[in-house]
């Protein structure tokens, strides 16, 4: 049985500034953050690697976030991901939340409305009913 870490995140963002940033504030939260640099990376990462919660942009090349949000989701079928976006167009939302996430967010993102969605994603997952953490499948 592998470990789960209680508070970790996989960050997928093809900006290095902003997974810096991400993880920056994570870590001294106290989440565990491993850090995808495009989509394609965070399904090979989910395949081998256990995490709690999944943070996907929505702009990143080659393999959009919804398509990457859709391919975790289809993998770990319970894992909870939180969107995040600077498109404020207002279909963005209802697209995201009909692929699977949780929550969306606007770019540039606030410390505590980040640590608070994720708290929100990992409370959603632990939820009598829910099945658990999430497993493979």
């Amino acid at each position: 049985m592998v470990a789960l870490q209680p508070r970790s995140v996989l960050i997928a963002d093809d900006d290095p500034g902003i997974r810096d940033s991400l993880q920056e504030v994570l870590d001294r939260e106290g989440w565990e953050t491993v850090i995808a640099e495009d989509g394609r990376q965070a399904i090979e990462i989910i395949r081998v690697r256990v995490v709690r919660v999944a943070l996907v942009d929505l702009r990143m090349p080659d393999m959009t976030g919804l398509e990457t949000l859709r391919e975790l989701r289809r993998i770990v079928e319970m894992l909870p991901v939180v969107a995040m976006t600077a498109d404020r167009d207002r279909w963005v939302r209802d697209e995201v939340v009909a692929a699977g996430a949780l929550e969306l967010l606007w770019k540039p993102l606030r410390r505590a409305e980040l640590v608070g969605a994720l708290e929100r994603a990992l409370r959603a997952v632990d939820l009598p009913g829910s099945g658990g953490p999430p497993g493979r499948e």
